[in-house]
């Protein structure tokens, strides 16, 4: 824990760590709004379009979070990223964390789909620090990689889990709470388990995407996750107009039903 903690402190721009603690946990937010709508209960159907679509904004997250905190990482080192693997970690969180949500929501089983879900984490987190170039020589420690590995299926298990054992915003609150842990326990964990030392005779990649391009695209990335989270939110609004509209018709009818009856009633007894 301690090296964790020295590792965020040492080794990271707090205010970019802080950032991206915020994106993590709207992120997080917007994925579980949205997945909330993903499944009649009552109906016994699934609307694929709203399980893509916070599938999408969990990996999304997942992959924002990630690289937020990669450009607060500050190991007196010229960073650079292979772009074919950055663009694949962010695909692997979007797939893999479709499948978790689908295992969740189809199958009805949170604790098996909540560690895919971190398994998505885990496996977006290596292939993207397998992205990472540097003239230095890359050592890991597998104590610290592997406890990484398990605290994100630990407590993506756990999220999904209470996430659909509650309802209404408890539901999402609590779950969200739980998934930053899974990402941030897990990628920080994860960066404790990496020592970086400097060689010069390690040759870089010439593909290699700058930090001011990363972040360029990092905020994109964060941008649809904004759209999606203000879309969900504009349908939520109107669903809930229509469902108060619904309700009072439906009582102004019943009244109307009622009314009827009483006059049949008299007319019956005149």
């Amino acid at each position: 824990m301690i090296k964790v903690l020295n590792c965020i402190t040492g080794q990271h721009s707090i205010t970019l760590v802080v950032l991206a603690a915020v994106v993590c946990a709207f992120g997080c937010f917007t994925a579980l709004s949205l997945l909330t709508r993903a499944r009649d209960d009552k109906a016994g159907t699934v609307d694929w379009r709203w399980l893509i679509a916070s599938s999408a904004v969990a990996g999304a997250t997942i992959w924002s979070t990630h690289f937020v905190a990669m450009l607060a990482y500050q190991p007196s080192l010229q960073l650079g990223y292979e772009m074919g693997l950055t663009a694949l970690s962010i695909a692997i969180a979007m797939v893999m964390t479709m499948v978790g949500f689908t295992i969740v929501i189809v199958l009805k089983s949170p604790m098996l789909g909540g560690a895919v879900f971190g398994a998505a984490i885990g496996s977006m987190h290596f292939t993207g620090m397998k992205a990472l170039q540097a003239p230095a020589i890359f050592a890991w420690d597998p104590v610290y990689a592997h406890a990484a590995l398990v605290i994100g299926a630990g407590a993506g298990a756990v999220a999904l889990r209470i996430f659909t054992r509650s309802t209404g915003w408890r539901a999402v609150l609590h779950g969200t709470t739980l998934m930053c842990v899974a990402i941030a326990g897990l990628h920080f964990t994860a960066m404790s388990a990496l020592t970086l030392t400097p060689d010069p005779t390690v040759v870089v990649s010439g593909t290699m995407m700058q930090p001011q391009w990363l972040a360029t695209a990092v905020a994109a990335v964060m941008g649809m996750i904004v759209v999606l989270g203000l879309v969900a939110a504009v349908i939520d609004h109107k669903l809930a107009v229509r469902a108060i509209d619904e309700g009072n018709r439906l009582r102004a009818h019943v009244v109307e039903l009622e009314a009827t009856k009483r006059e049949l009633q008299a007319t019956a007894e005149n």
